[in-house]
């Protein structure tokens, strides 16, 4: 994805229009932008963002070899956002899975063994009683 940002930014140098007559202010516009792309040529979503706002208000006066140069940059960008997701739902379904085997293992460690009758059994025999208020000296 790098390279195809380079190259656009780097056919910025050159006349990236068709028409031959193009309004001065545009014209004008193309250094400016390509200072926003090339100071953002490592931040994906930024570049990708203004790439496209590029190509949808001058496309009908870009060049076609531009043109070409985006849509391989965005099939780039496309790859690398989807295997980015990939790698996430990975992680995420690694993390699930650690956290059901902690968590079965800690139920496997607080079940009880034996029935609900030999359990109360063992409750009245250990004598659990109400405890009193403790006093306190004045």
């Amino acid at each position: 994805m790098d390279v195809s940002a380079r190259n656009i930014v780097e056919s910025m140098n050159y006349n990236i229009f068709s028409a031959e007559r193009v309004d001065p202010r545009i014209r004008e516009e193309v250094p400016l932008f390509k200072k926003i792309l090339d100071d953002n040529i490592n931040n994906p979503e930024v570049f990708h963002g203004h790439i496209n706002k590029i190509n949808d208000a001058w496309g009908t006066i870009l060049k076609e070899n531009f043109k070409r140069l985006i849509m391989q940059y965005n099939y780039r960008y496309r790859e690398e956002t989807t295997a980015q997701l990939e790698r996430q739902k990975e992680l995420v379904k690694m993390a699930d899975e650690y956290n059901a085997k902690v968590l079965f293992n800690e139920i496997e460690e607080m079940s009880l063994s034996g029935s609900v009758s030999s359990l109360t059994g063992a409750f009245k025999l250990t004598g659990i009683s109400k405890k009193k208020p403790s006093r306190r000296r004045r």
